[in-house]
């Protein structure tokens, strides 16, 4: 294998070996990259289930995700034109050869199947033995091995697409786990996140609605993977319009493409903000601002706007952000394979309550795997198309586990209480 490819997967690997093989030595990271890139995945659809802008959503969000996790890929896909825009595919090609030369260009090789797919993906209720079938509607994810329960895709609203083929990802990760253990000479993994297992059907409510208005300007901190994942999704949502700026001052590089959901391999060395307007619409209008968001900064960026999202790893910027006090505040975090989504308006519990501690990061880099980042962005998006979303009378924090969404507290929303320890407004509410 390439040293680009090493080095697109070095986050993928390093979560795998920290969370799944903590016995196992950084310098066998590369053997796990070999390992996923040994492995064999297909996807199928048929005509039927494509026939939408959903069952494209869908079948799209799988292959991305697929190819960023480093396995092989067979792809069993009729070349229709695509309904609406799939960015980060090419908008003149269809939709077939859109996906090949997007994944050959970011992840050579992928195409190249293996001698037989350890796990089978079937978009909607598309017709094919032994399958995991990625189905759902507008706001319903569903993974399930039984043809018979699988719904055609239909619709437009992406929410249910995007989370089904996350969970799909999250399967064929699941998949990988046993060759690992013999390749590596390990102990199968105990912790119930990695620890092998059955397959689970899958069945999730996603919040998330079409917009009735248009919103205005947003700002953006950050245009990395979160950030990649909501717009990925808004890019996606019908009548949804805005002009949003993103704030960041880094450049894209190869180890980003495991879970930024909008790169592609041309953007390799280009500043993110600079990146990101090439999918901008007459709706949606993305403008770039390359700096660190700070004390600096705020002289030539001037006011924020009225609803901001953030996406930055950097808790402090998380704080500093809160304290510029804006209409509407919506951040999302991610830590290994758990997402916390938290929105804030003034006076309510702010994101320092459920962010109170810097980790320093201690590692250096981040250890991270593109579905999780797609969940993260996800809810991102869908906090700020909530119809109370800028007159809600409390704090709202939504977790998800995208390996464990088998199970009771997949997914769960909850309110937020003022935090003593807060940073922001823990003096404030500790004296009240």
């Amino acid at each position: 294998m390439s040293d680009v490819l090493y080095e697109a997967l070095a986050r993928t690997s390093l979560l795998l070996r920290l969370d799944a093989f903590p016995g196992v030595a950084a310098s066998r990271e590369g053997d796990i990259a070999d390992g996923l890139r040994s492995v064999g995945v297909r996807i199928v659809a048929d005509r039927a289930n494509l026939a939408s802008p959903n069952g494209q959503t869908a079948l799209v969000t799988l292959v991305c995700q697929c190819v960023m996790l480093g396995v092989r890929l067979d792809l069993d896909i009729p070349d229709v034109p695509q309904l609406i825009p799939q960015p980060p595919l090419r908008a003149d090609l269809p939709l077939g050869s859109a996906l090949v030369e997007w994944a050959g260009g970011l992840f050579p090789g992928c195409l190249i199947p293996g001698e037989s797919p350890l796990i089978t993906f079937a978009i909607g209720d598309t017709a094919t033995s032994d399958a995991v079938h990625v189905t759902g509607g507008d706001n319903v994810a569903v993974l399930d091995n039984e043809q018979t329960r699988a719904e055609r895709w239909a619709g437009s609203a992406p929410y249910g697409a995007i989370a089904s083929a996350a969970a799909g990802a999250a399967e064929a990760v699941r998949a990988v786990i046993p060759g690992l253990v013999t390749q590596l000479h390990q102990p199968p993994p105990t912790e119930i996140t990695w620890k092998p297992r059955r397959f689970s059907p899958v069945h999730l409510r996603v919040p998330g609605m079409v917009p009735i208005r248009e919103f205005g300007d947003i700002d953006i901190v950050s245009a990395g993977a979160i950030t990649h994942a909501a717009l990925y999704t808004l890019l996606r949502v019908p009548a949804f319009k805005a002009a949003i700026r993103t704030i960041d001052r880094d450049l894209l590089g190869r180890s980003n493409t495991n879970r930024y959901a909008l790169v592609r391999a041309g953007d390799i060395g280009r500043s993110k903000v600079d990146q990101l307007p090439d999918f901008a619409t007459d709706a949606v209008r993305i403008t770039g601002a390359a700096t660190l968001f700070n004390e600096d900064a705020l002289w030539d960026l001037g006011a924020l706007a009225p609803r901001v999202l953030v996406g930055v790893d950097d808790i402090p910027t998380r704080w500093f952000v809160q304290r510029q006090r804006p209409e509407w505040l919506g951040v999302g975090g991610t830590s290994h394979c758990f997402v916390v989504v938290s929105d804030h308006r003034p006076g309510q519990p702010c994101a320092g309550c459920v962010h109170p501690i810097d980790d320093e990061q201690p590692l250096g880099e981040i250890p991270t795997i593109g579905f999780v980042s797609l969940w993260a962005g996800l809810l991102l998006a869908t906090s700020l198309l909530e119809p109370d979303a800028a007159s809600r009378s409390s704090t709202r924090r939504i977790e998800a586990h995208p390996m464990g969404l088998y199970g009771p507290v997949s997914l769960r929303t909850m309110p937020q209480v003022h935090n003593p320890r807060c940073p922001v407004c823990g003096i404030k509410s500790s004296a009240a």
